[in-house]
């Protein structure tokens, strides 16, 4: 069965990336190699985004996410020849295992499931309270914040919480531009992002120059260590192979010749107290953390505050935090998510100091600096 299943998986991907018109030869549309770019057509009304014609998820043969009406599963076996991917019936079981969690009604965000990234880095605590810290510190109410944004089914959380926290340095200095977190992925892909006290990073363009499309974030995912299958079931393109293609080459380079802001990115402590120190400064905070797939779903997270939480089910996500404040002897810190507005209240929740010591794998701020 899984033979069948494959050559009919095998057929249809190959069907829904590589046919573009009816009267194409076979031999045009054979996949180029990785050095020779290949042209795409664009998605009407999306310049310079290549097309992808995205078969319905009934089509027979695809399997589905059971119980979730309108999730086709994964569509793309894996690759001969290429060392590391892992097999199809690999790709289903941990598909099967771990399915979208449900984050606002009708909304379904894929998290890996014991896909834990090591802590980035850690550092001796560097900040100090100069004086008692307040009781509260918010930076949404300070105006420092910018938009609550939505990944979708990319798995690029870490961008958009660099570029969140990029954000808030920018508005502490009179900026107000949201930048762009492909622009961020594409920097990270080509080992160009952060800059260092020898060398200058990237500088980050504004969201205009390289505007968020699901369909160009997953083929410019290659930043997770293994394929994005999530991203690939949903949107029917092969992650992390932007390069293939001339369109979205073309866009990174006008992102790149847009850049204005580098980052600089520094690890923290894991001692809440910094946290909350480098919070009553005006800086946010980049959080990874181990993440519940109940607590976090949209019932735990709907009242604002997540309930607490022992084992994690779920990898590791990365997500702002932008407030603290103590509700009698427990202090809460702010969770600013990229999961749309219809995650928490308005796309943030509360989280327990507690909770935050126990799941909480790293923590650094990212700063910028006009160039």
């Amino acid at each position: 069965m899984h033979t069948k299943l494959a050559a009919a998986l095998s057929v249809l991907v190959t069907t829904s990336l590589l046919t573009f018109s009816a009267s194409a030869s076979p031999t045009a549309l054979t996949p180029t190699p990785a050095s020779t770019p290949q042209a795409l057509p664009s998605i009407p009304g999306i310049p310079s985004l290549p097309g992808f014609p995205i078969p319905p998820p009934s089509q027979p043969g695809l399997p589905a996410w059971p119980g979730i009406p309108g999730w086709p599963g994964l569509a793309l076996p894996s690759i001969p020849g290429l060392g590391g991917v892992p097999s199809l019936d690999l790709l289903q079981a941990e598909l099967a295992k771990c399915p979208p969690i449900e984050v606002s009604p009708g909304v379904r965000i894929p998290v890996p499931c014991g896909i834990a990234r090591p802590a980035g880095g850690t550092s001796p605590r560097r900040y100090w309270p100069k004086a008692l810290l307040p009781p509260t510190v918010d930076l949404a109410l300070q105006g420092l914040t910018g938009p609550i944004k939505s990944q979708e089914q990319v798995g690029i959380c870490w961008a958009f919480a660099a570029s969140s926290a990029a954000e808030v340095s920018l508005r502490r200095q009179g900026f107000r531009d949201v930048l762009s977190p492909l622009h961020i992925v594409a920097a990270y892909s080509e080992k160009r992002l952060y800059g260092t006290s020898a060398k200058r990073g990237t500088a980050i363009a504004p969201e205009s120059a390289l505007p968020f499309e699901p369909v160009r974030g997953c083929l410019l995912n290659d930043s997770l260590g293994y394929r994005d299958v999530w991203c690939e079931s949903a949107y029917r393109v092969e992650s992390g192979t932007w390069r293939r293609y001339p369109n979205v080459v073309a866009d990174v380079a006008r992102a790149d010749a847009s850049g204005r802001y580098p980052l600089r990115k520094e690890y923290l402590s894991k001692e809440p107290n910094e946290l909350a120190t480098v919070l009553a400064e005006g800086r946010a905070i980049v959080l990874s953390i181990r993440v519940d797939s109940q607590a976090w779903g949209h019932t735990g997270a709907k009242s604002g505050t997540l309930p607490e939480y022992g084992n994690a089910d779920r990898g590791a996500h990365e997500v702002l935090l932008n407030a603290y404040t103590w509700a009698g002897p427990v202090r809460y810190f702010r969770i600013q998510n990229s999961w749309g507005t219809g995650w928490g209240r308005e796309g943030q929740v509360w989280i327990s100091e507690a909770s935050l010591r126990l799941h909480m794998i790293d923590a650094a701020t990212v700063e910028v600096s006009p160039s």
